[in-house]
């Protein structure tokens, strides 16, 4: 052990426990003098998903194909299962139905031939050829749930685009006084309620989780007159919204389809009813990681497995860690909170209504980003502070264990050699580890594996496995910290196989404490003031209508740069309305007496009318959003004086829908008041109905919007071709202004533009000139953008709101309301 000098006698103690057990047994004990191949991979790059028909990873494939050839040339009487098992073994396509069928055959075959005369080397390959097969199957259901998911959450790919249902209660107790057709009420109402909500922001995350509200109202009617009406009212709220959430859909889609494999709807609840239960965590049962332990175990065996005695078999070829699925991507961890209070003034008359409306609130925007550390491109100042955070936790964690490790911290002339050292013995220390807990799994030896396992924690100075698993990703993180750049190849490719192993929990709550996280906050104060008309009674027989003006102020502090500002936006919104409400007083004006029975018509009265009875409402809007901004950066006394203010950014046309459905139990017997009791089920539903169009005042919105596809992992020529089929116009727009010498665009662009020389030789009045061209393509604003977003995103390093990157482990904690 790296640790502690009991390395020695644990391996001879566990080799010693060990003889004579089953041939498997002592083969995987000598994994720590050969261990797989697959131990030390390549370093490890985001790959996307296959399609749907996809078929298993080459590596797999060939194994399979390995082991069918070597059972069919193995089968000396020439069974006909056994051949059939082979011929499926070595089709040319291994697809999900044939890797099923094969499966299949294999687990019949073994069950028919227990306690048969089967040689037990026949027996063994056609188990690992079902284990192989069930390994390869994983990536192809993988491929096909992606691609589901993909489709599903498509309508939610363009920003803006919401959906929300919740459910709600309310109570209301008010007092009031009518008499000769004239009255007036007040009364007080509080309410909450919660729900899911799913959305794509404006810089193209998408994010689902839940949302709680907190209202209450205070409100005043009267009735002037028969048929009209006016009121004023006064309301509070509070919601906090929780989300997970991704850089784009692809890769919450990518999330979504891994957890639905590895652990299926029923077996989630399942593992919530344990963890009720029994007084600790249920572990999760991973069905990709169950899958990849049971493959790996016959690694060992394989080139004797795939191999007939003396016959001129094929290579082998050994599993590689990539043709495993490799830990799922971590998901953002996003908390909004906002307050709000309003004032709202309406009347209404026997066809029309009008009314205004004041709001104020206040939004606090917190995102933990979750970052695999050695994934990083860290400066010398991140390196130092995160190295110094990590020696701290490992020291603390060893104990008395932290002798060895406390000389590693010595910067030496000896100091590369022993880190160089210290890793190859933690990757020595990992294979044996991983080892045993695949042996374990097999369920042979138990009670001797579990004291050797107790005893290789304990010189990690812990309890259990999974907590020694995670203190090796430590320490192998500070060695890439403090290694030099031309060694830090081999740390960052063992991180790499300790955190994507098979033998260490996949699920997310395990492994949020193994990532370093970023806090980035926003802050947004946003004054509206709102006017709104239409008729009161039902048009075309179908619902109400309405008109809303309103005009929004906001401030908004973002780590962001483009998006750091004041904004102005003003929207016109068109709304119509339909319920049950209004089909009773459209059922009182237009229908006859006599053109129903009497019973029938009291009857349909009784059921729309009846206070205590359900109602049933829809609406449908249609807003268009013109959006002025003033960055921040203006604010700065290089920024020339004329370009500054308030400039058209975008256009928005958005689409939303809700359907309601509510109950009222009022409280009789109280006289002069009134007493209520409510409860709502709604869904709401927005959409872009048109992709934005980006003005050309400023580049700020179609340069975010060009940095967010590149945040995606987009290459830049794919990310520039979405945004030139998405906004081929405004860019062409842009490139026009950009060759205006007095333009607020250019002007912001020779803000961003870091000083000469430029990247080829450039300077930026060349390169602005250059973007101002309509080249095919538009390939000078692309260059353009290119070389604004490196001093962006350094402003965004430097931003108060995006704290450093530090080590930690637990979610955001939900606001108090």
């Amino acid at each position: 052990m790296l640790l502690a000098a009991g390395s020695a006698a644990t391996l001879q103690t566990f080799n010693a426990v060990t003889k004579g057990a089953h041939i498997l047994t002592r083969s995987v004990l000598s994994c720590v003098r050969n261990a797989p191949s697959w131990s030390t991979p390549s370093l490890r790059k985001p790959t996307p998903f296959p399609d749907a028909d996809a078929v298993c990873p080459d590596t797999i494939g060939g194994m399979i194909r390995d082991l069918g050839a070597a059972l069919e040339r193995a089968d000396a009487h020439r069974a006909t299962s056994l051949a059939l098992i082979a011929h499926r073994a070595r089709a040319p396509v291994l697809d999900a139905a044939a890797l099923v069928a094969l499966r299949k055959a294999c687990k019949v075959e073994i069950e028919a031939q227990n306690g048969g005369r089967m040689p037990e080397i026949q027996r063994m390959r056609l188990q690992a050829l079902h284990d192989h097969a069930r390994l390869g199957l994983q990536p192809v259901r993988i491929a096909q749930s992606h691609r589901r998911w993909c489709v599903r959450l498509k309508p939610m790919s363009a920003p803006g685009a919401q959906r929300s249902t919740s459910f709600g209660c309310s109570a209301r107790a008010g007092v009031g006084l009518t008499m000769a057709g004239t009255g007036a009420t007040a009364g007080l109402s509080v309410g909450a309620q919660s729900g899911s909500k799913s959305s794509c922001f404006e810089t193209l995350e998408y994010a689902r989780g839940r949302h709680h509200v907190i209202s209450a109202e205070v409100s005043a009617d009267a009735q002037l007159a028969p048929g009209t009406a006016a009121g004023a009212g006064l309301t509070a709220s509070v919601e906090y919204t929780r989300y997970d959430g991704a850089a784009s859909i692809h890769d919450y889609a990518a999330f979504r389809a891994r957890r639905s494999v590895a652990t299926p709807r029923r077996s989630r609840a399942a593992q919530r009813l344990l963890s009720v239960v029994s007084l600790g965590r249920a572990t999760p049962h991973d069905r990709v990681a169950h899958a990849a332990r049971a493959a790996l175990r016959w690694a060992p065996l394989m080139p004797t497995l795939v191999s007939c005695g003396g016959d001129n078999s094929p290579p082998f070829a050994a599993l590689t860690q990539d043709a495993l699925v490799p830990s799922p991507a971590p998901l953002l961890d996003v908390g909004i909170r906002t307050r709000t209070i309003s004032m709202q003034a309406a009347a209404d008359a026997i066809v029309a209504n009008a009314g205004i409306s004041a709001a104020r609130s206040r939004l606090r925007v917190e995102i933990d980003v979750p970052l695999w550390l050695c994934d990083l491109d860290l400066d010398p100042v991140q390196r130092g502070a995160l190295a110094w955070q990590l020696r701290e936790r490992i020291t603390a964690g060893l104990g008395s264990h932290a002798k060895r490790f406390s000389a590693l911290q010595v910067d030496d002339g000896h100091a590369g050699a022993a880190r160089e050292e210290a890793l190859q013995r933690v990757q020595t220390e990992f294979q044996c580890l991983q080892s045993l807990l695949l042996e374990q799994q097999r369920g042979i030896d138990k009670r001797q594996l579990k004291h050797v396992l107790a005893r290789t924690c304990a010189d990690w100075n812990c309890r259990t496995p999974q907590q020694a698993l995670a203190r090796m990703l430590e320490l192998v993180n500070w060695l890439w910290l403090v290694m030099p750049a031309d060694q830090r190849s081999a740390a960052q490719a063992l991180a790499a196989t300790v955190r994507d192993s098979p033998v260490l929990r996949q699920d997310a709550a395990s492994l949020r404490p193994l990532y370093a996280h970023q806090a980035l906050q926003q802050f947004i104060r946003t004054d509206t003031m709102a006017v709104h008309g239409g008729a009161s009674q039902p048009m075309a027989g179908a619902g109400t209508t309405d008109v809303t003006i309103s005009v929004s102020r906001s401030h908004q502090r973002n780590y962001n740069a483009l998006r750091d500002g004041r904004y102005v936006e003003a929207r016109i919104t068109l709304t119509g309305a339909t319920s049950t409400d209004t089909i009773l007083t459209l059922l009182q004006q237009r229908l006859p007496d006599a053109s129903l029975a009497a019973e029938t018509r009291h009857e349909l009265m009784r059921v729309l009318g009846d206070a205590g009875a359900l109602s049933l409402a829809g609406t449908t809007a249609v807003t268009v959003g013109v959006r002025f901004f003033r960055p921040s950066f203006q604010d700065d006394v290089r920024f020339p004086t004329a370009a500054r203010g308030l400039h058209l950014q975008q256009i928005t046309v958005r689409g939303a829908s809700t359907f309601s459905v509510d109950g009222r139990l009022p409280i009789t017997g109280v006289p002069l008041a009134s007493l209520g009791l409510g409860a709502r089920l709604q869904h709401a539903r927005h959409t872009a109905l048109h992709a934005d169009v980006f003005c050309s005042a400023t580049l700020t919105a179609s340069l975010l919007r060009y940095q967010c596809l590149i945040g995606q992992r987009m290459a830049p020529a794919q990310a520039w071709k979405k945004m030139l089929d998405a906004h081929g116009s405004s860019l062409t727009r842009l490139a026009h202004r950009m060759a205006d010498k007095t333009s607020s665009a250019r002007a912001e662009a020779h803000h961003w533009l870091p000083p000469p020389p430029l990247a080829a030789g450039h300077d930026a009045d060349g390169l602005i000139t250059t973007a101002g061209t309509l080249e095919p393509g538009l390939a000078g604003l692309h260059a353009l953008f290119d070389a604004l977003l490196p001093p962006l995103a350094e402003a965004q390093r430097l931003s108060p709101l995006c704290h450093p990157i530090a080590l930690g482990g637990t979610q955001l904690r939900s606001t108090r309301l």
